[in-house]
């Protein structure tokens, strides 16, 4: 009385362990999941990371105008709102920052020539170097979760 067992799975995996075929990721899929113009969209992310460093180290500003300036002309047109972005947020910033010093520079020397001391200029530029500041980190962070949703930057 001989019972035909059949065979078992042996290839079943405990809740612990992974299939090493499902686990996987086929070729096809890898190349399905970066978009097309991917790229152009980490290139953009990695000039709003170098203009967001800009205090810390102050070239790297001019690298993001460089790189989006460059990348703008080929870039899709989602991209290339943000690259847009980036370049003019660089420019209103550097004419703004450039007027306050020069406000600062000639408060200081009239408050040195009637008051004897240069620090008048501080006063008045610290307000508006600081409203510079902000609006300056909202638009790049605003830029940068834009950018990561897939959104442009204007509607």
């Amino acid at each position: 009385m001989s019972q035909d067992i059949a065979p078992t799975d042996t290839t079943q995996s405990t809740p612990g362990e992974s299939n090493s075929t499902a686990a996987e990721p086929s070729k096809s899929s890898l190349a399905s999941s970066l978009k097309e113009g991917s790229m152009d969209k980490k290139i953009a992310l990695a000039s709003y990371v170098l203009m967001l460093v800009t205090p810390l180290l102050w070239f790297t500003s001019l690298v993001a105008l460089i790189i989006s300036y460059v990348q703008r002309g080929d870039a899709s047109p989602l991209v290339k709102q943000h690259y847009s972005n980036i370049i003019k947020t660089f420019w209103i910033s550097f004419i703004c920052s450039v007027v306050l010093l020069l406000f600062y520079f000639i408060l200081t020397i009239i408050m040195f020539s009637a008051v004897g001391f240069g620090f008048g200029g501080t006063l008045f530029i610290w307000i508006p170097g600081l409203i510079l500041t902000i609006w300056f980190y909202v638009r790049m962070v605003s830029g940068v979760l834009k950018l990561l949703q897939d959104k442009p930057w204007r509607k």
